[in-house]
């Protein structure tokens, strides 16, 4: 009786069946993205890449993206981006609503490809509507710079938490 009685403890802990106290807890998540633009010179511009946030404070994120960018014209002589990201999510993280509007700012970056390194930044926002719990459309507007070329761009993807 007493190895019942420790089993139908322990399984229900080990195997998370007894979880259901604990409110959901919206703690950060992750996104694919593809982007288009055009530098200041109207050439146009493609973006692929993917990244991560963590929530801090209410609805303040920190995070980190590496991507794949290139004009179109340069036939794959394109350049990797990493950021690292300063963002604010509308949010209410216990209780997630299916539109999330966000704010980025890529802080710290660096562009490297054949030519070398080059400082890069981004800033913009956009939208997450949460098609399912776990799952979601992200569409967003930024204002990328690296080294010396300024792209507007325009991405969507997919995002989870």
């Amino acid at each position: 009786n007493r190895i019942a009685l420790v089993a139908m403890t322990v399984i229900p802990v080990c195997f998370g069946a007894e979880n259901t106290g604990n409110p959901y807890r919206y703690n950060g998540g992750g996104y694919a993205l593809f982007g288009f633009g055009a530098c200041q010179h109207r050439v146009p511009y493609f973006n692929a890449s993917a990244g991560g946030e963590a929530f801090l404070v209410k609805g303040l994120t920190l995070g980190a993206e590496v991507g794949y960018n290139t004009f179109i014209e340069s036939r794959g002589n394109g350049w990797g981006l990493g950021l690292l990201n300063v963002g604010y999510h509308f949010v209410d993280r216990s209780n997630p609503k299916k539109i999330e509007p966000f704010i980025n700012w890529g802080v710290i970056g660096a562009g490297f490809g054949p030519c070398g390194f080059a400082p890069a930044a981004s800033l913009g926002g956009g939208v997450i509507y949460w098609f399912k719990p776990k799952m979601g459309i992200r569409s967003e507007f930024r204002y990328m710079a690296i080294s010396c070329e300024r792209i507007p761009m325009f991405g969507v993807g997919i995002s989870f938490r």
